[in-house]
């Protein structure tokens, strides 16, 4: 008989990390834009090291951001210009055609990044019996919780393949534990846990009636698609991000040609799991907005709110100006934005400008297609109620 009295996690979580003077250097030098190097400069390098030397999916930045931005972003709750709290950890969906690396490029990142319980990775169709959130199990006259693969990720980062195989109401009971960051099971006795999640959900696209597969091609817009992946509209508006990757998108010369051009790797696997570490143990009064970088993201939400329809609402007047504050602190800790002490992420304008540059060229490419839907229903948008939500 084997009696254990306590177990002890193989990698360290947040709470042990510790910033060092060397380790300060090594960070900034690898990960802060160089002199002269814009934001986008800098994401361009780690995107071109990370492709050559970790996941080796050509040509899908966008996936590859998609993920940091994701991975990157803070837990507990954060405040954007004296506002209520919101939750600070960003939700991100992958929709796109199969073949395209996306489960691929997330376990090769997982690795790198060196999470282990903290990164999880699960296909919905093993999370059926318990749900994502947890079942209650009756065992004799007693009852027993049995908490899913969400709330099993608190403070990680879950990322959740084929997330379509989920019977339609079990993406529907996420809701309120998306946003509040406490899963709740209501049976027998009723149970609380605390589930804040860096969620990325990923799928290939289906028919919303009989959940056969579909292809992008399929739709005339990749937004169209997550329309009908998810059902309820307010589902689709706790994602701060979403990206398409479609069939068409990547030359078959350039997918699989064999001659890579050598990239050194300079953005390594003990240096991306420390700076995880970093970004993942700062609190809310942590968080440091300057050279009016808070004024910025309520202006560009506005601009956002103006250019999209809200139809499929990835781009929600009343929110942006949130996802925007969430995405820009996550662009900031990628790139090792700190003060003096090394202890504030230091969001600048830049980095707002930077997301909301990136969320446009994401949203309409072709294989996404948001302003051709926005071009066909409009914004729905006044310039005065922009004006309103820009406060």
């Amino acid at each position: 008989v084997l009696v254990a009295d306590r177990a002890v996690p193989v990698v360290a979580g947040p709470e042990a990390f510790r910033l060092t003077p060397d380790l300060r250097r090594a960070l900034e030098t690898t990960f802060c834009p160089g002199e002269n190097q814009t934001v986008a400069d800098k994401w361009a390098d780690l995107c071109a090291d990370l492709e050559a030397n970790v996941h080796q999916i050509r040509q899908r930045s966008k996936l590859q951001i998609a993920f940091d931005l994701v991975a990157h972003a803070v837990s507990g709750f954060i405040r954007l210009r004296g506002a209520p709290p919101v939750r600070g950890w960003v939700q991100g969906l992958v929709v796109g055609d199969t073949g395209e690396g996306k489960t691929q490029l997330a376990l090769a990142l997982l690795r790198h990044y060196g999470l282990g319980h903290l990164g999880r990775y699960a296909r919905a169709e093993n999370c059926r019996a318990t749900g994502l959130l947890g079942t209650c199990e009756r065992l004799g006259d007693n009852w027993r919780i049995r908490w899913g693969v969400y709330p099993q990720a608190h403070k990680g980062l879950l990322v959740l393949d084929e997330f379509s195989a989920l019977d339609r109401g079990q993406f529907g009971e996420m809701s309120a534990v998306r946003d509040s960051g406490v899963a709740e099971i209501l049976k027998a006795r009723g149970a609380t846990t605390p589930a804040q999640v860096r969620f990325l959900p990923m799928s290939n696209p289906k028919d919303p009636t009989n959940r056969h597969r579909r292809a992008m091609r399929d739709y005339d817009s990749g937004i169209e698609a997550i329309g009908s992946l998810i059902e309820d509209a307010a589902d689709i508006r706790r994602f701060d991000l979403a990206v398409v990757a479609a069939a068409n998108e990547v030359p078959a010369g350039v997918r699989f040609d064999p001659d890579w051009a050598p990239v050194e790797a300079t953005h390594t696997a003990p240096l991306c799991h420390a700076l995880l570490m970093w970004a993942w143990s700062r609190t809310s009064d942590q968080i440091a907005w300057v050279d009016g970088s808070d004024l910025e993201t309520l202006r560009l939400a506005g601009e956002m709110a103006l250019t999209y329809a809200p139809g499929v609402p990835l781009v929600d007047p009343g929110d942006q100006k949130h996802k925007l504050a969430r995405l820009a602190i996550a662009c900031a800790a990628r790139q090792f934005s700190t003060d003096s002490s090394g202890e504030s992420i230091v969001v600048r304008p830049e980095h707002v400008r930077w997301v909301k540059q990136w969320l446009d060229s994401v949203y309409c490419d072709d294989a996404m297609g948001y302003h051709r839907y926005t071009a066909k229903q409009g914004s729905g948008m006044t310039q005065e109620r922009a004006e309103r939500i820009a406060v």
